[in-house]
């Protein structure tokens, strides 16, 4: 029963289908469960907009399966209709419903603002006055003072703001230290975690579950040693005077403006709508190019590049970064042969014994 042999034509007759079977001589009636029968009516009443009429049909689809996004969002339409904003952004996240989200997140932050626009000024207008007050203060202690001429060490505000002498500093006196540029590339790794993971749900396209930390640091640590290895080797062929660790630290402090614009871009995910996300792309761009000028400084500062020297051994640099990869992953795919071929002895000699 259900199945065929030679099954030559298919008709519906009102909610049924119907199957006719030529070599078995059988019609069979296919007929609705009831868990089908909501879902279409659920369905009808969702495409000519009674989203309130669909809702308790949507809510017993999903009491029989927690996995049909569709009524996530047709109950999202319901609640945005009585203007239950929370609701319908929960149940359109549930449903993966990024316009619905927009358009109730819309609404909700029009409201927000408009109810508690004194306080949330009153409060942003205390955060900055603090921070300003703050930073005043510790320009004007003595632990910035001693920050700043401590030697070996190289503040972060001075590096990113004063990249000439800083990293004119770096070469001839040594400032900067190891540690704070693996510190740096930690704190990237730390930031694009946590941009992957927490990034607002409109602006977002990664499936948590598909994130690999593993991955993803060997991604960041793996490009930034690549990096620094193959620059200095072509740094020896073309007569830079930079060292390793000058170049380490040149990378490294170039990647600040990318960590700060990664967190500030979390943060705006999750106050910004759809339409406003052209602000985020800008400031990412702006990073961007920010780092790419301090690299570019850097490299020319401990190498005593000219400018164009400097643009050619960075192409030369990226080819020696292809190679280097190229070569990681041939020696990779070597031994995972060799893993498995002498994985395979080692069953076939277990089997024989």
């Amino acid at each position: 029963e259900g199945t065929f042999r030679e099954p030559v034509a298919v008709e519906t007759l009102g909610d049924r289908v119907l199957v006719l079977d030529r070599a078995a001589g059988t019609l069979t009636v296919f007929a609705p469960t009831p868990f089908g029968t909501d879902i279409r009516n659920a369905i009808l009443h969702y495409n000519q907009g009674l989203y309130q009429e669909a809702e308790s049909l949507w809510r017993s689809v999903l009491g029989r399966s927690a996995n049909f996004d569709l009524a996530y969002v047709g109950i999202g339409k319901a609640l945005f209709g009585r203007q239950d904003y929370i609701g319908a952004m929960r149940h359109f996240q549930l449903g993966y419903d990024k316009r619905g989200y927009d358009e109730a997140f819309a609404e909700y932050r029009k409201d927000l603002l408009r109810s508690q626009f004194p306080w949330i000024a009153a409060i942003l207008g205390a955060a900055a006055l603090l921070a300003a007050l703050l930073a005043r203060a510790f320009r004007r202690s003595a632990l910035s003072a001693r920050i700043a001429t401590a030697p070996g060490r190289l503040p972060f505000r001075f590096a990113a703001f004063h990249p000439f002498k800083a990293f004119d500093e770096v070469r001839t006196e040594n400032r900067g230290r190891i540690r704070e540029a693996l510190l740096l590339v930690l704190a990237l790794f730390v930031a694009r975690i946590l941009s992957l993971g927490l990034t607002g749900f409109l602006f977002n396209d990664v499936r948590i579950e598909t994130i690999r930390v593993g991955r993803e640091f060997a991604i960041v640590a793996g490009v930034y040693l690549v990096f620094v290895v193959s620059n200095w080797a072509v740094s020896t062929l073309t007569e830079g005077e930079g060292r390793w660790r000058d170049i380490a630290l040149v990378a490294a402090y170039s990647l600040l403006p990318m960590i700060v614009s990664t967190l500030a871009v979390l943060l705006l995910s999750h106050g910004l709508a759809l339409r406003e996300g052209a602000f985020m792309a800008l400031l990412s761009g702006a990073a961007l190019w920010w780092s790419a000028f301090l690299l570019v400084t850097g490299l020319m500062t401990v190498h005593h590049y000219t400018f164009l020297k400097t643009l050619a051994s960075l192409g030369l640099t990226v080819a020696g970064m292809a190679f280097l990869l190229f070569l990681g992953a041939l020696v990779y795919s070597l031994f995972r042969q060799m893993a498995v071929f002498f994985g395979n002895i080692l069953t076939e000699l277990l089997y024989r014994i």
